[in-house]
């Protein structure tokens, strides 16, 4: 199980301006609270990390195989 310090560095290897993150019971979804003005936008979509092994997944991978519950939010 990856801890929320690990998730936050491996999502900083793919995305610099992250801002918040929402955590899930199987994940992180890292972002930058900019990206909802953007549509399609290479760079504004958000980076997801498994708890189970740290692995980054696309974010329609995260939701497919399931998210788990919300736990929290909370800007970076």
């Amino acid at each position: 199980m990856i801890t929320y310090e690990e998730a936050l560095a491996k999502a900083h290897t793919r995305r610099k301006n992250i801002n918040q993150v929402v955590e899930y019971a199987n994940g992180y979804v890292f972002s930058n609270t900019d990206d909802a003005n953007y549509r399609g936008g290479l760079g504004h979509t958000p980076v997801v990390v498994l708890k189970k092994n740290g692995e980054i997944v696309e974010m329609m991978t995260f939701v497919n195989s399931g998210t788990g519950k919300e736990i929290g939010r909370k800007s970076i």
